[in-house]
């Protein structure tokens, strides 16, 4: 319980809104220095390298918990209005915008969050619920986005360039190995019980799937383990060959068992 809110406002009476869990003095010694000595000039080192001394520090909310410094954040922000008309170049709540940020910004924040994920595995959780959090208290919000979406969503040129951007990445053998393995997919075999042959190794559902006509969504049954097999077919990660022999045997006898008797005078 020792984080605080900090307000920050110019001769223009521009806000910029701050949280920290150190005192005051010492966050506002580290913003004067990353003005200094950070090449990107955001709108707020910019301030602070024009109006120096004139800017008013002044702390607004103190002896909070971090999710609650975070929502009040938010709040400040939408209060004052600094994203917009202030020094804010987020919404708050550790959340990020692309609203008129260069390309080499997006490229910059891609690779922090890359980095604050490798330093902090719940880093993704905690920015998820920091949006879901002003999302969920900001309806002005929510019907904004909503209203952009349909509107995107209605615009035929809009849907044809998408289409087309996504035929053109993943006709790239490359990119769509790529996508899968983000996607956490690996190499997997596929045997076929009756013949106790294997078929192949692939690395991507989808081309199995062109390869032996069998949908994704059976072939990621079966890797799942939700199925034991489909069309005759076993797909396992494993490639250890005595569980394949057990799943072949117990198939085979399963297969037998339901198999009609020829003898049979029925």
């Amino acid at each position: 319980m020792n984080y605080i809110v900090y307000k920050v406002t110019s001769p223009s009476n521009k806000v910029y809104i701050g949280i920290t869990k150190y005192s005051l003095a010492n966050r506002r010694a580290k913003h004067i220095w990353s003005a200094k000595n950070n090449k990107k000039k955001i709108k707020f080192n910019k301030a602070i390298l024009k109006y120096k001394d004139l800017l008013k520090w002044e702390v607004i909310k103190q002896g909070l918990s971090q999710t609650l410094a975070k929502k009040y954040e938010i709040y400040y922000i939408k209060f004052y209005n600094s994203y917009k008309k202030g020094y804010n170049a987020t919404l708050g709540g550790d959340s990020i915008t692309w609203v008129n940020s260069p390309k080499m910004t997006r490229h910059q924040a891609g690779k922090n969050g890359q980095l604050k994920q490798s330093q902090n595995p719940n880093h993704k959780l905690n920015l998820s619920k920091a949006l879901k959090s002003y999302f969920s208290n900001n309806l002005p919000a929510r019907k904004n986005i909503s209203l952009k979406t349909k509107a995107r969503l209605l615009n035929p040129e809009n849907n044809k360039k998408h289409r087309e951007a996504l035929k053109k990445v993943f006709s790239l053998p490359e990119q769509r190995l790529a996508n899968s393995k983000r996607q956490g997919g690996k190499p997997f075999n596929v045997y076929c019980y009756v013949s106790k042959k294997y078929i192949g190794t692939w690395e991507i559902q989808a081309d199995c799937n062109t390869s032996l006509g069998i949908c994704n969504g059976k072939i990621a049954a079966c890797l799942k383990g939700s199925r034991t097999h489909t069309k005759n077919y076993i797909f396992k990660y494993t490639e250890d060959p005595t569980v394949v022999e057990k799943e072949y045997n117990q198939l085979w006898n399963l297969k037998i068992k339901r198999s009609p008797n020829k003898n049979s005078k029925n």
